[in-house]
């Protein structure tokens, strides 16, 4: 059984908005997750030319290291955004100029500071097929994008006031 959590709520907001310190919301924060909403949003449309940073990409990957595969990094239909994974350092720059259809095999190093101890510093070979490749067309964050939302934002300054009471409670 839940205890009464809408109560339990209500008592710390008030405890909150009693204080005299105020709590703020940093603009980058806000801005931070109104691209992610504008990420999330993105048209993708499948293309047939070379990969380029902020496409989307669907790949089939896996790696070696010393000639083993490699624990985890065998991953099948995959999508990431080019420039934006965090797979190992260099991983998304070597598939810059890729085409649907092909397999790339690139050599890199893991960093030395790498959370895996295992792994600092060693070479892994990554052989990784490229599906497809979607160009993704970002929406503007415009008053046309927050209604597009629902029929509480008419703005973007409604969509961003949302926001930030909504980071404001977290």
């Amino acid at each position: 059984k839940l205890p009464d959590y809408k109560g339990i709520a209500e008592a710390i907001q008030k405890e909150y908005a009693e204080r005299k310190e105020k709590i703020t919301v940093p603009k980058e924060e806000i801005a931070e997750a109104l691209r992610w909403l504008q990420n999330s949003r993105a048209k993708e449309t499948l293309i047939d030319r070379e990969a380029k940073k902020g496409d989307l990409l669907e790949i089939n990957t896996s790696a070696t290291v010393d000639g083993d595969p490699l624990e985890g990094a065998s991953l099948k239909n995959e999508r990431l955004i080019l420039g934006e994974s965090h797979f190992i350092p260099g991983f998304d720059d070597a598939l810059v100029g890729s085409k649907a259809k092909e397999t790339k095999k690139t050599t890199l190093t893991f960093p030395a500071d790498y959370w895996k101890k295992e792994l600092q510093g060693k070479k892994a070979e990554f052989t990784t097929e490229i599906i497809s490749v979607f160009d993704r067309a970002l929406p503007t964050l415009n008053d046309e994008f927050a209604k597009s939302l629902g029929p509480r934002f008419t703005t973007i300054a409604d969509l961003e006031k949302n926001i930030e009471d909504g980071l404001k409670d977290e």
